[in-house]
């Protein structure tokens, strides 16, 4: 059917649009092997919400993925550990922080 047709489509163009920005994260994360400093955060969060706001899925999701990776991967490695996950979760998504702002989240 023609519904199923967009769907899948739709389907097709997240599923490329999540590799696209993993791809790009990880780049940045070779490259950029250096502390995420506030500014950096700032500029991210920004990006996020005005493409958010224009309807920009890849803009979006590489800016929190550059978000997440910045304030998540500690060593710089390039990954993020079961450990470094859990602190970014702790430390960055309690009520208050700017990501938690950006992203919403509020009470418990």
């Amino acid at each position: 059917t023609t519904g199923g047709a967009a769907a899948q489509s739709v389907a097709a163009d997240i599923d490329a649009d999540a590799a696209s920005a993993a791809e790009t994260a990880k780049a940045a994360a070779d490259v950029n092997k250096r502390a995420y400093t506030q500014e950096d955060l700032y500029t991210d969060l920004s990006v996020v919400q005005l493409t958010a706001q224009m309807g920009l899925i890849n803009a979006m999701i590489e800016g929190l993925l550059n978000v997440t990776f910045g304030l998540a991967d500690t060593n710089l490695d390039g990954y993020i550990s079961e450990t470094e996950a859990i602190v970014f979760g702790m430390e960055q998504l309690k009520e208050g922080t700017p990501l938690a702002r950006t992203l919403g989240l509020t009470g418990g």
